[in-house]
């Protein structure tokens, strides 16, 4: 995400939505999966939960990505509660214990990656937990907006690899 996302009001409608479920309220551990590019939403869910700890994951090899969420995390002093690892959330042991793994638009790797994703999902959230993922989106006419389109047709030529040699 980046700060057009909130521009454009991703970041507050996400929030807002997921900070009104009552599995939120009660959360203590949360897991952003993949939100390293700014770690905005980590932040947003911390400053909205003064109990809640919130780790956001996400892999070193792209360029500035933990360097970016450090200094967010830094810039609103929520160090104490936000902190940023790096790995491959797929691959490495991340943790256990979570009441909410949350994912924002960072699934890659086809049905065999999300199969993977959504196994590693149970084994890490607590009984109870909740899962979000969050997605592109088309209007009812499936024709807008421009963004999400473009980026289907990316994600379809690429065939789903984030970048091209």
């Amino acid at each position: 995400m980046d700060c057009k996302d909130c521009a454009r009001g991703r970041l507050q409608k996400t929030l807002e939505l997921v900070c009104a479920l009552p599995e939120f309220k009660s959360a203590r551990r949360l897991i952003d999966l993949g939100g390293g590019g700014d770690g905005l939403f980590a932040i947003g869910f911390a400053q909205e939960s003064p109990n809640l700890e919130v780790i956001v994951y996400d892999q070193p090899e792209i360029i500035g990505i933990i360097g970016l969420a450090c200094n967010y995390i830094e810039k609103y002093s929520i160090q104490d509660r936000v902190r940023v690892l790096s790995g491959d959330y797929v691959q490495e042991d991340i943790g256990i214990g979570y009441d909410i793994v949350f994912e924002a638009l960072s699934l890659e790797g086809g049905k065999r990656g999300a199969k993977i994703l959504y196994q590693m999902v149970a084994d890490i959230l607590n009984p109870g937990g909740l899962f979000i993922t969050q997605l592109f989106t088309l209007d009812d006419s499936e024709t807008s907006p421009l963004s999400t389109l473009a980026l289907d047709l990316k994600e379809k030529i690429t065939e789903h690899k984030q970048y091209i040699s």
